[in-house]
């Protein structure tokens, strides 16, 4: 980390792979697998038990994926807003959860549905992407009083099946860039049209830095991130026909090799054991009324 320039606020701690393997072989269980990097994902909800020691003096833990850009965090998570629940976030890309007991011990919940719990994802090879199904924040709104925030309608989740950026969270404004601005995001759209987001999140893309790059102001483009010293129009880059075809291609390979990893983690039989039982208790009240 000794090429970038670490901010006074952040404390940055290198650990070797084979060291997060003996802390969940210690903190969790010898029965544990992590045999690879990608599966630390689903060790995710985990990491407020597995760093406890570090916590000591933070009000909240969480995690977040590597392909974003964050912006002005504190200007959205006001303390009345985080006064209000105890998890903010869903999904892998951005959690936080409070820095306490029920929070720490979430994830070895039950939850009565076909999803997999933590003995299953954990014992396994196969990646089971615990972290961003709905099963944490069902088991948070079921063991809670007050239910998680989304965050929706503030962030920037782009479809990774388009080239072109679309919004998977917020209102639609169409087409649409963003924004890199000392500090902040901002979602851009045609005829003007600006609004300032928390974060923007980059999915399954292959970004390039077209240079000269500017690290405090610059475009994020669809394909990559360009200085804003001049001002840039969407219609000055409109996705090329090969360049949606080559984007869809390499999407297809990856959204490929997801449902391979369903099949392989048996994500297809829990679901079809649940929806089998669901249907059957409606036949049952049925026939007895």
């Amino acid at each position: 980390m000794s090429n970038f320039h670490i901010p006074s606020n952040l404390e940055v701690r290198n650990c070797l792979f084979k060291d997060m393997q003996n802390l969940i072989h210690r903190k969790i269980g010898d029965w544990c697998v992590l045999d690879r990097p990608y599966k630390l994902a689903d060790y995710k909800p985990t990491y407020g038990l597995l760093f406890e020691e570090d916590l000591v003096n933070y009000d909240w833990f969480g995690w977040c994926d590597t392909d974003m850009i964050l912006g002005d965090l504190r200007r959205f998570l006001t303390k009345d807003r985080l006064n209000q629940t105890d998890k903010i976030g869903e999904g892998g890309m951005f959690v936080l959860m409070r820095n306490n007991d029920d929070c720490k011990n979430y994830f070895a919940k039950e939850y009565p549905t076909w999803h997999v719990n933590y003995r299953e994802a954990f014992s396994s090879k196969a990646s089971f992407q615990f972290d961003e199904t709905d099963f944490m924040n069902r088991v948070f709104d079921l063991y809670h009083d007050q239910p998680h925030d989304t965050l929706y309608g503030e962030i920037g989740d782009t479809r990774p099946k388009n080239f072109d950026f679309t919004n998977a969270k917020a209102p639609s404004i169409g087409k649409e860039l963003y924004r890199y601005q000392n500090g902040r995001v901002f979602r851009i759209g045609k005829n003007g049209y600006s609004e300032e987001m928390m974060w923007v999140h980059l999915l399954k893309r292959q970004m390039t830095i077209f240079s000269p790059f500017n690290p405090r102001n610059y475009w994020i483009l669809p394909n990559g991130f360009v200085s804003s010293e001049n001002e840039c129009f969407y219609e000055d880059y409109q996705a090329t026909t090969s360049e949606i075809k080559l984007y869809q291609a390499r999407f297809n390979k990856i959204n490929r090799k997801k449902w391979l990893s369903r099949l392989q983690n048996g994500w297809f039989y829990r679901k079809l054991r649940y929806i089998y039982r669901k249907n059957k208790r409606k036949i049952f009240d049925i026939k007895t009324k």
